[in-house]
């Protein structure tokens, strides 16, 4: 084959594997807006169908017009807020450390960081229920931010690190 074919043909290629991945991430979000356009019997239904009989907004209006919708909203941007600001905080400073320190056991602690980002949250979830019961954070912001934080924490740190080295 000419180098003129070969082109052609990893071209081709190439598109057609990009056409798979975009058609992977947009068929599940086309199936979203979809679904929530269709009565709930449409949803239902089996086997399930991609264009509904009806259209409905009927399921917008619903939870638009709950009164409690804004203070979930509240809730998440505070939670939201919070981790962002103790992640930021705290993986920035170790990331600092980890470029520009130099200390024994570094290696061993970098590892160690890294490690606990790769513990499944689900394994750990019993044990903070139970301790935020007995530290009586249960139901309170604090504990989402410190949970949240813990799991993010390694990620930023090694993503700060990187930041200050370069």
């Amino acid at each position: 084959m000419g180098l003129r074919k070969t082109k052609l043909l990893t071209d081709l290629v190439c598109y057609a594997v990009l056409l798979l991945m975009g058609a992977f991430v947009l068929v599940p979000l086309l199936w979203f807006v979809v679904t929530s356009l269709k009565p709930t019997a449409d949803i239902l239904s089996f086997p399930p169908r991609w264009i509904p009989k009806t259209v409905t907004s009927r399921h917008y209006a619903t939870i638009l017009s709950n009164p409690s919708i804004g203070r979930y909203y509240l809730n998440s941007f505070i939670v939201c807020l919070g981790t962002i600001l103790v992640t930021l905080l705290l993986g920035s400073h170790i990331g600092y450390a980890a470029a520009r320190v130099r200390f024994r056991g570094k290696n061993v602690l970098l590892f160690g960081i890294l490690a606990t980002s790769m513990v499944p949250a689900i394994s750990i979830l019993p044990a903070l229920y139970i301790m935020s019961l007995r530290l009586s954070l249960h139901d309170t912001y604090l504990i989402l931010i410190l949970v949240y934080s813990a799991q993010n924490i390694p990620t930023v740190t090694w993503i700060m690190r990187g930041f200050f080295e370069s």
